[in-house]
């Protein structure tokens, strides 16, 4: 690039959704390693034709755990040709897009984060000249990579250094799986204890049809004893009517 030497190293696609955070890191981890004495510069690549997803606010939630990363990143706009017809013309549309009350915050949190550094580019081969066009944007990318060295006072973005931050990643992530699981405990305690009290309610339900139930028959019991009194004082009286009959006459 100019008469320099530059390893261009292509990280995995953090908005991929079929691969963990881990392997995201560990990926990316890899992908240092590559540059043995560091980077200058990173840069994050985002349509600029398609809706901000959901997969690239997962993207930039990942990076907020690397906060050391932001001062060395800057953000690649690709399909810049769905903005406008010339660069102007993409560039004044794409600041009105991010001044837009429907943008999302955390893209505009992200613009703040890079302090507004970013590149447009056409991702369909532009129709005038574009050998012109690709020599114009490799410079204006080496012009951004050196910026961004020299704002760093020459300190390289080392894999040392991202070896620090995962480490804080990885506590925070057993962190995150820590207090799942607790609450997922909780929950479990939670579910058998009103498991527990229903069947409590059941068995007192059933026992208090039982109490009523017998109560019932006891008092049928009574009524047909009382039944059974009544005849027996009733047929004693007659016995004793119809005996006091049969003295009478026989005295007459």
């Amino acid at each position: 690039m100019q008469g320099k030497r530059v390893k261009l190293i292509d990280t995995p696609g953090f908005c991929d959704d079929y691969e963990t955070e881990e392997e995201h890191m560990k990926e990316f981890g890899e992908a240092l390693v590559l540059a043995a004495k560091g980077v200058n510069a990173i840069g994050l690549v985002i349509s600029a034709r398609a809706r901000y997803t959901t997969n690239d606010r997962s993207t930039i939630d990942q990076l907020s755990e690397f906060p050391e990363l932001w001062p060395y990143m800057f953000i690649l706009f690709t399909h810049a040709n769905s903005l406008g017809t010339n660069e102007e013309e993409q560039n004044k549309n794409l600041q009105s897009t991010l001044e837009e009350t429907r943008c999302p915050p955390s893209l505009k949190d992200l613009m703040q984060k890079v302090h507004n550094r970013y590149i447009l580019f056409e991702s369909i081969k532009p129709s005038d000249d574009p050998e012109e066009y690709y020599q114009r944007k490799t410079k204006e990318l080496q012009a951004m990579t050196l910026n961004i060295f020299e704002a760093n006072y020459h300190q390289l973005y080392t894999n040392e250094r991202f070896n620090e931050a995962k480490a804080l990643l990885v506590q925070l992530l057993e962190d995150k799986a820590q207090n799942e699981k607790e609450l997922k405990l909780t929950k479990s305690i939670t579910d058998e204890n009103i498991q527990q009290r229903q069947k409590d309610e059941t068995a007192v339900k059933e026992s208090n049809l039982e109490v009523q139930m017998f109560r019932e028959k006891q008092k049928k019991l009574e009524i047909e004893r009382d039944e059974k009194l009544k005849c027996l004082v009733a047929g004693t009286e007659e016995e004793v009517k119809q005996k006091e009959k049969e003295r009478e006459e026989m005295r007459k």
